[in-house]
């Protein structure tokens, strides 16, 4: 009798084990997905570190890229007209102006004119047949760029 109601408290424990089986399944599933979940979100977190940092490099090439056209446009300006520069001619001081501009700068009693961006004293020669054709191809480029 004693075999028996071991036999019998054995196959009750084999069926409760049985019946738990599924449920250390599942409970053993459940751990799996939230690891799984777990790495998602990290893994999201490392894309969306890495894009907006991305981003941020992006808005910073493009304000650079902005601050050295604005710099090399304002060089295309004339210091009289402020006005791109039409037909640039450069005075000794290394300043830029418009022909047109430049020739109507009035002259002083020593036939000198007087530079408007430093106020040295320059000849201009006429007629002005020499003009800066570096600022010229910059002229065109800039231009095309702009279209």
């Amino acid at each position: 009798m004693e075999t028996q109601s071991r036999i019998r408290s054995n196959s009750s424990t084999d069926a409760e084990g049985e019946h738990r089986r599924p449920l250390l399944k599942f409970e053993e599933m459940k751990r799996d997905l939230m690891k799984i979940s777990q790495e998602k979100s990290k893994m999201e977190e490392i894309y969306k570190t890495s894009r907006r940092k991305r981003d941020e490099e992006h808005k910073e090439l493009v304000r650079e890229i902005k601050s050295k056209n604005n710099a090399v446009e304002s060089v295309l300006l004339c210091g009289i007209c402020h006005d791109k520069i039409i037909r640039p001619y450069t005075i000794q001081f290394q300043h830029t102006f418009c022909v047109g501009c430049i020739s109507q700068v009035s002259r002083n009693e020593n036939n000198h004119r007087s530079c408007p961006l430093c106020r040295k004293p320059f000849r201009l020669i006429l007629p002005v047949t020499q003009h800066n054709t570096v600022i010229e191809e910059i002229k065109s480029i800039f231009g095309r760029l702009n279209e």
